[in-house]
């Protein structure tokens, strides 16, 4: 069990890649935009007056829905 699956060489080089940087930016900014979305806009809805929360948890569910049935390549 002394195999090498990765050397410091490897990663420096991954780091120094032009497409580092923004690609970890928009994995970043996506977690915390799916996050927003699902925990933060049932509350926004419900402030905006709909009286129920259980009809602003729903009203939500369509974006999830849209989004399981939407092929990813």
């Amino acid at each position: 069990m002394h195999a090498k699956t990765s050397n410091l060489e490897q990663v420096k080089a991954k780091l120094k890649a032009p497409a580092f940087i923004p690609f970890t930016m928009i994995w970043i900014t996506h977690g915390v935009g799916d996050w927003g979305i699902s925990f933060v806009l049932p509350t926004v809805i419900y402030e905006l007056g709909i009286s129920n929360t259980g009809i602003a948890q729903v009203m939500t569910m369509v974006r999830e829905i849209v989004d399981a049935s939407t092929p990813h390549d």
